[in-house]
This record gives C-alpha cells, structure tokens and sequence, in this order.
C-alpha cells in the first residue's frame, strides 16, 4: 500500500520492491533452496509485496536480490 504523505505511520519508508530480500528459511525438506521475499524493481508488480514468496539457491546473487538488516529494539525491563 502507498501512503500520500510518503511514509507509513511508523515513519516506514519504501518497504518493498526494491530487491527480493533473503529469509533464513528453507524452501524445501531437502534444504537446497531458501526463501526470498518482496519481489524487486525488475519484476511484476504483484511480486512486491511481503507476503509474496519465491524460492532461490542459496549462492546465487544478482542486483534484485539483497537482505534487510534488522535490529530489534531493546528490552525496556532487562535494559538489554
């Protein structure tokens, strides 16, 4: 979805479409391929969305294929 003023109410900007994004998840039982999601600039535009998911090996690279680094916010009760 788009919001008009730009960025979503968690001030979220551009959160999908730009690269499939690499998952820590297996595709498959046999643990050949792991799950990309999101879609990226060069594909359909019903790819780019979170919820869309793919598969890919997990050495493959190209420039519509990254990860997003992620950190999680602290825990106010154990100051960690």
């Amino acid at each position: 979805c788009t919001f008009p003023q730009g960025a979503s109410p968690e001030d979220a900007w551009d959160m999908s479409g730009n690269a499939w994004e690499w998952t820590r998840s297996w595709y498959d039982d046999e643990k050949k391929y792991r799950i990309v999601r999101g879609g990226s600039w060069i594909g359909y535009h019903w790819f780019a969305r979170a919820s869309f998911c793919n598969w890919s090996i997990p050495l493959m690279f190209n420039d519509d294929l990254g990860f997003r680094v992620v950190i999680a916010p602290k825990d106010k009760k154990s100051n960690q």
